[in-house]
């Protein structure tokens, strides 16, 4: 009977003729240091509130992520404490270039 059924072919299959087999498709896997990297920016803001229930610190900063190796590293692009704004205008204005120390 399993010999039967392996070897059964039903009129309408012989017509179509077989389906390819079908690969699933994924992402290759990462094997190289360095080959691929993430690069994302995040935003924090502090735990810690003030009197207006604002946060005391603001922070802008960049992650780096290499895949093969789980290496992972972030640095503080821009930190500003209080709860004012930055006004990009009036840093310009003023004759600061922008720079960061």
């Amino acid at each position: 009977m399993v010999i039967l059924a392996q070897t059964f072919e039903c009129d309408v299959c012989r017509q179509r003729g077989r389906k390819a087999a079908v690969r699933p498709s994924r992402a290759p896997s990462v094997t190289e240091v360095w080959d691929t990297v993430s690069v994302d920016t995040f935003w924090w803001h502090s735990p810690h509130k003030d009197s207006n229930g604002q946060p005391l610190e603001h922070c802008v900063g960049v992650s780096f992520f290499d895949e093969a190796s789980d290496f992972h590293v972030y640095a503080i692009v821009r930190k500003r404490e209080g709860t004012s704004k930055i006004d990009h205008r009036r840093r310009v204005q003023n004759g600061d270039d922008g720079k960061l120390a």
